[in-house]
């Protein structure tokens, strides 16, 4: 098993940034995003880099939305590490890993989606979820890396990158729409609130604020999530007609 000691992280929004403060406890990580955030990588104690020096690492980790990600990816193929695992953490996974292998085909690439995020992750990540959708066949890099998080408390989860958006069509597209829909309706919680209403202001709060690209991405690049979204908005005229009827 080929240990990794070296890593770049390509993105520092506030996933890249949670990962790389969990990553900075164990290897040498160097961080970049096309912002500057060169304070906050020193305050928690990674490198801020030049893109060519992150994609030199022996573990590249794209923390990007999808609509940045091809993009970037026509960059990295000037400068990635040819010996690089290629590893992206985006919430969906068709749309990515058919991106990685376009631009990167001799790459190794490995798909992941954490199941969790700084928030719902702040207190640690041991016990969360994490589902893994390999390309190939597993090297040594890739299973040293999964090694790791399993030592981490992680539980993983690895299924095609298909099934993966399927499911996630349900468990969080349609949850992340209704997050955002509360979120525009101010719901907050109230003395007199039932344990039932409590759930929801906890959805709200959860996953309200996440970020629009973060949304966009859940959305617009599940190609399962439109189908839902419909489903539950006629679902919603349904009842809202059965009233009227009333």
């Amino acid at each position: 098993m080929k240990r990794i000691e070296r890593v770049g992280i390509v993105g520092f929004g506030n996933f890249g940034k949670f990962f790389a403060r969990k990553l900075a406890t164990t290897f040498d990580v160097s961080v970049w995003d096309c912002r500057n955030f060169n304070d906050e990588a020193a305050e928690m104690s990674v490198r801020w880099s030049t893109l060519e020096e992150v994609a030199n690492r022996e573990l590249v980790v794209l923390a990007v939305p999808l609509q940045s990600m091809e993009l970037l990816l026509g960059r990295l193929t000037l400068c990635v590490n040819p010996n690089a695992l290629l590893m992206d953490v985006c919430s969906v996974k068709q749309e990515p890993l058919r991106l990685m292998r376009k631009y990167l085909p001799q790459i190794e690439l490995l798909g992941t989606h954490p199941l969790f995020g700084p928030q719902s992750a702040k207190d640690g990540w041991h016990g969360h979820r994490l589902v893994i959708c390999p390309i190939a066949a597993s090297s040594p890099k890739s299973e040293f890396m999964l090694q790791f998080l399993r030592d981490q408390g992680l539980r993983l989860f690895e299924m095609t990158a298909e099934q993966h958006d399927r499911q996630m069509a349900n468990v969080q597209a349609l949850t992340h729409f209704i997050a955002r829909g509360l979120t525009g309706c101010e719901v907050s919680n109230s003395e007199l609130a039932t344990t039932a209403f409590g759930h929801l202001c906890k959805v709200a709060e959860l996953l309200g604020a996440d970020s629009w690209e973060l949304f966009k991405t859940i959305e617009l690049g599940n190609p399962f999530a439109a189908e839902v979204r419909q489903r539950f908005m006629q679902e919603l005229e349904n009842l809202e007609r059965r009233l009227a009827e009333q």
